[in-house]
């Protein structure tokens, strides 16, 4: 087993025990088969984009935390500031959508969506759309000019 596989077969492991779950458990949770996270888990197979995405959603975790580039207190460091600025976020665009929109289970779909998108970011993309996010809270300062 190469080094990769190593590091995110023991990463994807530990994750999967801190939340108490069986691998049968983690499969059904993340829509992956049984036989993949065991091969993972086991270092006989590497995790496609499609299931590297489904684990970084699960758990809440970048591509780069599962491939052992950064290591467990710097992603948890860094993981406080990304959920601040998310819950900052998230309180901002909910705010807009359900004061625009009448109906309330649209609009919670609606944050569920972007939580989601957002989730399925690269830490690029994550800063790239809180700066958009961002820009956004000015509009009002110009539509008010009419």
């Amino acid at each position: 087993m190469d080094d990769q596989k190593q590091i995110i077969a023991r990463r994807i492991k530990e994750l999967r025990l801190d939340k108490r779950l069986t691998q049968k458990e983690l499969a059904k949770q993340t829509g992956l088969s049984v036989s993949s996270i065991i091969g993972y888990e086991n270092g006989l197979r590497e995790p496609n984009s499609k299931a590297m995405a489904a684990l970084e959603r699960f758990f809440r975790v970048s591509g780069d935390y599962l491939r052992g580039e950064i290591d467990r207190v710097t992603f948890h460091k860094n993981s406080d500031v990304i959920d601040n600025v998310l819950k900052e976020s998230l309180d901002f665009v909910s705010k807009k959508i359900i004061n625009t929109e009448s109906d309330h289970t649209s609009s919670l779909e609606g944050v569920r969506l972007l939580i989601n998108y957002y989730l399925s970011l690269n830490d690029t993309g994550r800063t790239e759309l809180l700066k958009r996010a961002s820009e956004l809270t000015q509009i009002s300062s110009y539509t008010d000019m009419f």
